[in-house]
């Protein structure tokens, strides 16, 4: 009885329909259709060959053909490293040896074991390529016609059932989480002596298939598949549902503690250190006010660390102090014992600079009238460097 193509497809649906419902991971894709061109290329077989008959093979003079099929396929991965694909082959092969050439025709269902040996290797769990082996077989219903190469005359013809094994490898590229391509390359032989013309019912027919293609995988873009996840993997395995969360305190909980304690603290004594240097600033200003006003007096602007930009209270403070003045200013800039001597110096040139520019930009003083000098060198007050990043404005009341 022959096989026909509703045989096939039943067989391929019963198949699909067994791995159904499998997956024990849904976050990860595990259905894919695919279909590959492949090159079909018949082996010669020598164990049965006899002087006046050699096995024919593909690829042998003009009257052989460079052989097509297409393979289309259903996969359904259990886990990264194992799955099935279920599917149908169409093709045809040629063959000749020195007297005789054959010409035959072909379809088959398949189904295959694959097996994703990239997987089980941690170091590729960043990789977009995988490579696979697989293991199948397949059945399906030929019809081969055999010629004489002399005139072409027919010599011989058959049209049977046939059973085939095959082992195979792939190289598979991933585009994105949905589509990949693959090149694929398998050792078939069909248990059938008359697949290539010949039938002594002594032998079997081996042949090579090479096929290129592109394959679709079923889901949510931002789901990966299952046959590109590394077995080892927690994206695999997962969380256990029934799993307890532990919430004693760990080793890294404590040190995080610690950490954060000694974070406070410091905090505290930077807030401490601060409140010292504004106490310092203020008692300065108090026993500035308290001293009568000479004939010539001062005003102190005061810097940030490293800083030339004068703050806005500085601003004010210099609009109100230098509102009437009229006479002659020296601005001197200072700097405190951070840094080099050079780099310090370049500093109190940039603060005196910025005060002679408020001046005279800001309350349109007349640039002739002030003079700009470094300090030669810097007081210790207080141990308080703060009291030394300033500039000292001098002019007569």
């Amino acid at each position: 009885m022959k096989i026909s193509i509703k045989h096939i497809a039943f067989a391929t649906l019963l198949n699909a329909g067994l791995a159904y419902g499998q997956n024990n991971q849904p976050e990860l894709k595990t259905w894919s259709v695919g279909a590959r061109l492949v090159h079909l290329y018949d082996l010669p077989s020598y164990k049965y060959d006899t002087e006046t008959s050699r096995d024919m093979k593909g690829l042998n003079g003009d009257n052989t053909k460079f052989d097509l099929g297409v393979d289309l396929y259903v996969e359904k991965q259990f886990t990264p490293f194992w799955g099935v694909q279920v599917g149908f082959r169409t093709g045809g092969l040629t063959g000749a040896n020195e007297v005789e050439y054959y010409e035959n025709s072909f379809y088959e269902g398949t189904a295959d074991l694959l097996f994703n040996l990239s997987n089980l290797d941690k170091r590729h769990m960043d990789s977009r390529w995988n490579y696979y082996a697989r293991l199948g077989m397949g059945m399906g219903n030929f019809t081969s016609e055999r010629y004489l190469a002399l005139d072409d005359s027919p010599n011989g013809n058959f049209d049977d059932n046939y059973w085939e094994g095959r082992v195979g490898a792939g190289l598979q590229y991933e585009i994105n989480s949905s589509w990949r391509v693959e090149l694929d390359v398998a050792y078939n032989l069909a248990f059938n002596d008359g697949f290539d013309g010949y039938n002594n019912s002594t032998g079997n027919d081996p042949y090579l298939s090479t096929g290129l293609g592109i394959a679709y995988t079923f889901g949510k873009k931002e789901n990966n598949p299952m046959y590109g996840v590394n077995f080892f993997s927690p994206e695999y395995f997962g969380e256990p549902e029934a799993a307890k969360v532990d919430n004693r305190p760990t080793a890294a909980d404590s040190a995080l503690a610690n950490e954060l304690a000694g974070a406070k603290s410091q905090m505290e004594e930077m807030n401490a250190l601060i409140a010292k240097q504004e106490a310092d600033l203020a008692e300065l200003k108090a026993q500035k006010q308290k001293v009568e006003a000479p004939k010539s007096q001062r005003e102190f602007v005061f810097f940030a660390f490293d800083s030339a930009i004068l703050s806005e209270d500085a601003k004010r403070e210099l609009a109100k102090t230098m509102a009437e003045v009229t006479g002659a200013i020296k601005v001197t800039g200072y700097a405190d014992n951070t840094g080099d001597g050079s780099y310090n110096e370049k500093l109190k040139m940039r603060r005196a600079e910025a005060v002679k520019q408020f001046l005279v930009e800001g309350l349109q003083m007349s640039e002739e009238s002030i003079t700009v000098q470094l300090a030669d060198e810097v007081k210790d007050l207080k141990n308080n460097e703060f009291l030394n990043r300033k500039v000292v404005v001098e002019f007569q009341q």
